[in-house]
């Protein structure tokens, strides 16, 4: 099969231009016929689709892939079969992928890097609780949406994306496929990959978006494969020396070559990535969420019992992102790789409640069972400072609810606490402030109901930062 002409019709799509090229396939952007849609239609090239195995398998992992709903995850709309010829229907994104921009731009401001970075780890958490590994993170494979609220972040191209450690014999031929600048020790060596080996290629993406160079630069790619496996990590203050060297220590722990070493989870380098734009230090411990087979073998395995309960972090359906496909670059190697697992239930995003400590770790003279006349007691007190704070305009009030949501959303990004006041302003709006600076100004705009939008103003403390929560 030729790559489609423009004009004509496929799978229930019309072929509107040629968006991208790759070594798997044809991008498109193309209409859905039927819902007048404009959709990313991914066609893959028949030297693929000629091997059975590869087809079993990119129809499962696209499925699998499916599932995981996220605001920087680009979901997927339909995967399928024509004529022999398999696609996948996505969003199409308006904008550029992330190593475009920088090829246009060069090395990218601390803040506006690490804002990117941020939201690529949050995806890559989504991806791992669901026992995925992405395996082939890149800048390609990053979407970038501008927007008047700053920059948005897609993690696109499940289509690499396996299961970790299948006990299915779908890749009996021992391949796999990843970009040879972005690829972890451990991907060449062909062990088993869980979510750290995307920590590794989400380290090489910081490092290029920092200094505007992939991480080994060597002539021809066996030199390239040696120093990912052998080289100390490369230095961004070194290409940039007007960096703050804390990115140095975080690039230097994200490529380590022992797994071990690395950050536990994308997320724990994204806050470490904003916390170092910022001059911030983070101050919350670090977590591994990786469940099922993209969890590391180090680590506790995941328990039977239900997850914690959390205060999760709502995804609004009115800003929730469809889908579209960055192409593959074309330093795509073959080596040997795992097969797929089933899924472990995904833990929704959120800071859990802290335990309650044992009766051994309870102060002297507290017994675990209150009495009742206290218990009472304390009940109504508490009512007794609701009822006297609502009377004065507080408490419950939408504008506390609005500075309580956006200071627990924004803590859990920059992976330090961080409080917000906020003021009401134009169109349902608020004017929210950083109580620590009172620099760290955010635009606060309503999406209709609980639903809101946040934005860092310009030259601010929380400039470029971007999102949605709900204030309930």
């Amino acid at each position: 099969m030729t790559e489609l002409s423009i004009g004509s019709e496929f799978a229930g799509h019309r072929i509107d231009s040629v968006a991208g090229r790759g070594g798997m396939g044809v991008l498109y952007k193309a209409t859905h016929l039927e819902l007048d849609v404009t959709r990313a239609l991914k066609v893959i090239v028949p030297e693929h689709t000629q091997d059975e195995e590869f087809r079993a398998r990119f129809k499962r992992e696209w499925r699998l892939a499916a599932r995981i709903e996220h605001p920087n995850v680009i979901p997927v709309h339909e995967v399928g079969e024509e004529d022999g010829v398999l696609y996948i229907s996505m969003r199409f994104v308006e904008g550029q992928d992330f190593g475009r921009l920088i090829s246009s731009e060069g090395p990218l401001e601390p803040g506006r890097a690490a804002n990117i970075i941020d939201q690529v780890g949050y995806a890559l958490d989504a991806a791992h609780e669901a026992g995925l590994v992405h395996r082939d993170v890149k800048p390609a494979n990053v979407l970038i949406e501008p927007s008047q609220r700053g920059e948005r972040a897609y993690l696109t191209d499940f289509g690499l994306t396996k299961a970790a450690a299948s006990k299915t014999a779908m890749t009996a031929s021992g391949m796999f496929v990843g970009t040879i600048d972005y690829m972890s020790p451990e991907q060449f060596e062909g062990d088993t990959l869980d979510a750290r080996a995307d920590v590794y290629s989400l380290g090489c993406v910081l490092y290029q978006s920092l200094t505007g160079q992939i991480p080994f630069d060597r002539e021809g790619y066996q030199a390239r494969i040696f120093a990912h496996m052998t080289a100390e990590a490369p230095v961004p203050s070194a290409v940039v020396p007007s960096l703050p060297t804390e990115f140095d220590e975080i690039v230097r722990r994200a490529m380590a070559k022992d797994p071990d070493e690395r950050f536990l989870s994308a997320g724990d380098l994204g806050r470490a990535t904003l916390a170092a734009a910022s001059g911030q230090h983070v101050s919350r411990a670090q977590r591994n969420v990786a469940r099922g087979e993209a969890a590391p073998k180090s680590a506790a395995p995941t328990p039977a019992v239900p997850p914690p309960k959390v205060e999760e972090e709502p995804e609004p359906e009115a800003a929730r992102p469809d889908s579209s496909g960055a192409e593959p670059a074309p330093d795509e190697i073959a080596a040997g790789a795992a097969d797929e697992t089933a899924l472990a239930t995904p833990t929704p995003r959120g800071r859990e409640r802290p335990p309650e400590p044992p009766d051994a770790a309870r102060p002297a003279g507290r017994s675990r069972r209150t009495p009742l006349l206290i218990a009472g007691g304390v009940i109504a007190v508490i009512a007794i400072v609701v009822v006297a704070v609502m009377a004065l305009g507080g408490g419950g009030s939408q504008t506390d609810r609005v500075q309580s949501a956006l200071s627990a959303t924004l803590s859990d990004r920059v992976g330090h606490d961080v409080s917000f006041s906020c003021s009401a302003g134009a169109s349902g709006g608020y004017d929210c402030e950083d109580d620590a600076t009172g620099a760290g100004q955010v635009r606060v705009i309503s999406q209709g109901g609980d639903q809101y939008s946040f934005s860092g103003i310009p030259g601010q403390h929380f400039s470029g930062m971007s999102g949605e929560f709900t204030a309930d």
